[in-house]
């Protein structure tokens, strides 16, 4: 460190001081682990590179053997604290730092600072054999041997201050909390007494378009001249519209006033919305139109026609101009700002290479080439875009598929490929590997989730690479997802023919968020919503209706679920609570809910209903004799229950549909030695594989505060008359 000067790292809110150990937030210390500290820093000395999770633990744990576990427990940590934006998982690779990084050396007593701003893994060119080529400016990433030479000098001192910084204090996170804006896709459906409503077609829809104002939908076929019009509120069929010739693609202006239809054929299709019309002009094309997008002002369309290159066409006087020539671009799409276009190509496109094909990138007002993209495994398709996040989605068709392709680049093989770029700087962010069925990619109206479909449905959270719902029916097949304006329905082609219609459940209708550690929603993934910790499946253990979408249903044979103790708010040591639902399907004999076990002073704890079918809460120690309080009456099958422990200082309250049932005294416990292990939590059985749970759990919920009676009766009021009701058949 020159001249004893400080060593700072600024990102978004975050600064970051190498001398003094300390991360701030808009002049707030942050609490990290001296592990997660020390994880962060090599993120950000890497400038953006990936780091192995074998050089994390060189780094981190000076090559110690230790438990691999620890490596996810601290990015986790980390996560909670600086948002899951800025750590990139880069799957079966390892991880790097996502964000622009400002590093600075600022003298102790002297403000005056002098600033070298560095791109990060966002804004760094792509660890890709080929090339981004731009007409901006490219960035330069820092040199590995540089990263590694001052990691070398700093790590030992780091670890040691760290290490005794842990041992001589506890650590007890204030983290920030996290929810979904826009609620869950599938829970209404899934839910006990829930439908998914469909509207019958005479054909399967390709793609669906709705207009602005939500009062209309228009099912397009390819290869077909039918058009179905549809109202989206009460989902009557209004009518069909006759297309000239065949439809092979659509655009909607962005006032929802017209389509524009490419035909299969020759030409460029117009639709009246207004009036429900197909107009008689028709502007000539030469070939058929495999993609077609349309300016923000509704002047210009901009055709790709695989063999003859992308031309722009003039939608008053039908005059036309040749982009350019390169063979095989499929589909194009203009950003939400309505200033660049975005060409998918295949055959290679302009800078690409077999199995790798370009994306290419135009400005609209000029019509000039920005950027041209290739390198990621790509065979072009349909594009996204993110509202409101600067992201554009890329489907790679069969790239990691085919057995035409080197699969270069891929995660793994066989797999359906996406990847995300992002428009801001147009530079390539992350590759997702999805199973083979899937056929398409849609982002959901917050811009944070993409909705996946094909052989399934299922809602990916693709900065998290975690899927967080899924959904599927025998024999069905789905399309490309359509949201209404407002987010609230989505529309969804469906083969057989016809479409899915569901209805969003609104945040409201969900237990709190603030606060919220770890969530296991139990609707059809074993993820941890918050991104801290996988639950293990042993046994049957399967999905089914819950009280709010799937939940976790338990045989009361051989399933339960387990997972190391983060994912029971292993971190929340003085004030936390525990929440879920609870439905016993049979009453036959004792059985365990939930059972804890001990993370440093924190005593181990069981919830299980009793032989005479009362709700416990029994805690304690393994050395020392259990304390226990049930609940005043015994519960039935079929019913759901809602059931909350809420530990604070050195007490323990269990509630049972939303009353306090009872509080233990927690006894001294004499801590865990430095180092170790610990367990973690069992759901639906005990640690000894004994007292299996027959029935459902739904929506297992950690908080790392204590919970207060308002919020838990909320919970529990729940299960009496759900705030939102569940959509009927039709």
């Amino acid at each position: 460190m020159p001249n004893g000067r400080k060593h700072l790292y600024e990102f978004g809110p975050f600064r970051l001081s190498e001398r003094e150990g300390v991360l701030w937030r808009d002049g707030d210390t942050l609490p990290l682990t001296p592990r997660a500290f020390d994880l962060l820093l090599a993120l950000l000395m890497g400038g953006g590179q990936v780091l192995t999770k074998d050089e994390l633990l060189q780094i981190v744990w000076s090559g110690a053997k230790m438990d691999e576990s620890n490596l996810p427990t601290q990015i986790a940590i980390l996560r909670k604290v600086v948002g899951n934006g800025y750590v990139e998982t880069i799957r079966r690779r390892g991880y790097r730092f996502a964000g622009t990084i400002t590093e600075r050396w600022e003298e102790p007593d002297d403000p005056a600072r002098q600033a070298e701003t560095l791109p990060s893994s966002l804004a760094a060119a792509p660890s890709w054999p080929d090339s981004v080529t731009a007409s901006g400016p490219t960035s330069r990433p820092t040199p590995r041997w540089f990263v590694w030479a001052t990691l070398a000098a700093i790590v030992v001192t780091v670890c040691v201050i760290g290490f005794i910084a842990f041992r001589d204090r506890g650590f007890t996170p204030h983290l920030p909390t996290a929810g979904s804006a826009t609620g869950r896709l599938f829970a209404r459906a899934t839910s006990e007494g829930g439908i998914a409503r469909e509207v019958k077609l005479e054909h399967v829809p390709s793609e669906l378009f709705i207009t602005p104002d939500g009062r209309k939908l228009y099912a397009v076929e390819w290869s077909s001249r039918a058009i179905t019009v549809l109202d989206p509120l009460s989902l009557a069929v209004k009518g069909t519209l006759t297309l000239p010739s065949a439809a092979r693609s659509v655009a909607m202006t962005r006032d929802g006033r017209k389509l524009y239809v490419g035909s299969d054929v020759e030409g460029i299709m117009a639709v009246d919305t207004e009036h429900d019309r197909v107009e008689e002009r028709i502007l000539p094309t030469g070939g058929p139109v495999s993609g077609v997008a349309v300016s923000a002002d509704a002047q210009k369309l901009f055709l790709a026609m695989r063999p003859a290159g992308l031309t722009r066409i003039s939608t008053s006087t039908g005059e036309s101009k040749l982009l350019s020539g390169i063979a095989c671009p499929v589909s194009d799409g203009i950003d939400p700002d309505g200033r660049e276009l975005y060409v998918s190509y295949q055959c290679g496109g302009p800078g690409g290479r077999k199995g790798h094909d370009a994306l290419e990138i135009y400005d609209v007002g000029s019509e000039r080439v920005l950027a041209a993209i290739s390198g990621p495994p790509l065979v072009g398709a349909e594009l996204s875009f993110a509202p409101n996040e600067a992201m554009v989605l890329v489907g790679g068709m069969d790239a990691c598929l085919s057995p035409l392709y080197d699969h270069a680049g891929c995660p793994f093989v066989p797999s359906k490929v996406f990847h995300l770029f992002r428009s801001t700087d147009r530079k390539f962010v992350k590759t997702i590997a999805m199973p083979v069925e899937v056929s398409a990619g849609v982002f959901a109206p917050d811009g944070k989730r993409v909705v996946m479909s094909g052989g399934s449905l299922a809602v990916f959270a693709p900065l998290k690479d975690m899927e967080l719902e899924s959904f599927s029916r025998p024999g069905e097949s789905y399309g490309r997802v359509a949201f209404t304006p407002n987010g609230d329905r989505a529309f969804v082609p469906l083969n057989p023919a016809g479409l899915l219609v569901l209805d969003l459940m609104d945040p409201a209708c969900l237990p709190t968020t603030r606060g919220l550690f770890d969530l296991f929603s139990g609707d059809g993934v074993l993820d941890d919503e918050q991104q801290v910790e996988s639950l293990v499946r042993e046994g049957g253990v399967e999905f089914a209706p819950g009280l709010i979408g799937k939940a976790f249903h338990f045989n009361g044979k051989d399933s339960l679920l387990r997972s190391r103790m983060w994912a029971a708010c292993g971190g929340c040591v003085d004030s936390w609570s525990e929440s879920l639902y609870v439905k016993f399907l049979s009453l036959q004999g004792e059985m365990s809910i939930f059972e804890r076990l001990r993370f440093k002073t924190d005593p181990e704890f069981r919830l299980f209903k009793a032989g005479d079918n009362r709700i416990v809460l029994e805690t304690g120690d393994r050395s020392q004799p259990r304390l226990t309080v049930s609940s005043s009456g015994p519960v039935d099958a079929g019913t759901w229950y809602h059931l909350a422990v809420v530990s604070h200082g050195g007490e323990r309250d269990l509630y049972v549909n939303g009353m306090p049932v009872g509080r233990v005294q927690l006894p001294a416990v004499s801590p865990n030695p430095m180092g170790a292990s610990v367990e973690g939590a069992y759901i639906g059985a005990t640690r000894n594989r004994t007292h299996f749970l027959n029935g459902l759990v739904d929506e297992l919920a950690f908080y790392n505060r204590a919970l207060p009676p308002a919020e838990i009766k909320a919970m529990h009021e729940l299960t009496l008359h759900r705030p939102c009701s569940l959509p009927r058949a039709k």
